[in-house]
């Protein structure tokens, strides 16, 4: 895809809707797509969408070991109602000794964690895709505001943000609508859930995503900056 393609679809995408946006991500890649999801918050929405269009398309889920046991169940409860193509990654024990040894030695402000575990984890489930799909969404934070519906890589992989345009309200909407389950961590208040040790309560006036290494300099754990864009 040139330049001049790539401008043209995202901006016709700014006034078309998710399922429109999925429904091309999936059926102009010869069926080499997969959707990322942490299984967060409102994950459900996202999924529900994807699978309305392709029921079998693949879920790639990371597990670093460190993941919250509320996560885990809620992954359990997503696969069995929609009856996921789940491709789970997970962490080995070598990769999780280093986590633990960087959460136990961690004196920095940069809060080196699980990141190589997590961004080595998304390369490989990322192997033999041609399309990446994501729910990134710009309103969630400044590391996140300019991201484009439709991006594509050096590597050839293009990486589609369905939900780029909508607010956590539109998402909220949605899954009352289709009856959708949040994470069972939703309802005592967390709005961005990852990792457990890195994971807490939105901080007062802070956006969804401020619990998230909290009281470090640190917005992003490298699975969606790793790779360099086309220019």
């Amino acid at each position: 895809m040139n330049a001049a393609a790539l401008k043209e679809i995202n901006e016709k995408f700014e006034s078309s809707t998710p399922q429109d946006i999925l429904a091309w991500a999936i059926q102009s890649h010869d069926r080499k797509v997969g959707l990322s999801s942490s299984f967060g918050g409102q994950s459900a929405a996202l999924i529900h969408m994807a699978v309305q269009i392709d029921p079998q398309i693949p879920v790639l889920f990371l597990d670093t070991g460190f993941l919250f046991k509320e996560t885990l169940q809620f992954v359990e409860t997503l696969q069995k109602r929609f009856n996921l193509n789940l491709r789970t990654f997970r962490a080995s024990p070598a990769q999780m000794a280093v986590t633990k040894k960087n959460l136990e030695t961690r004196t920095d402000e940069s809060g080196v964690c699980c990141d190589d575990s997590k961004v080595a984890l998304m390369q490989k489930s990322l192997e033999g895709l041609d399309c990446w799909i994501a729910g990134l969404r710009r309103s969630q934070g400044a590391t996140r505001k300019e991201i484009g519906i439709v991006e594509e890589y050096r590597s050839g992989l293009v990486k589609v943000h369905p939900l780029a345009n909508w607010s956590g309200k539109q998402i909220y909407a949605y899954m009352k609508v289709h009856d959708l389950p949040f994470h069972p961590l939703w309802e005592k208040g967390y709005t961005s859930i990852g990792c457990e040790p890195c994971t807490s309560l939105p901080g007062a006036g802070g956006g969804e995503r401020s619990g998230r290494w909290a009281g470090l300099d640190k917005k992003e754990c490298g699975i969606h900056t790793f790779m360099e864009k086309k220019a």
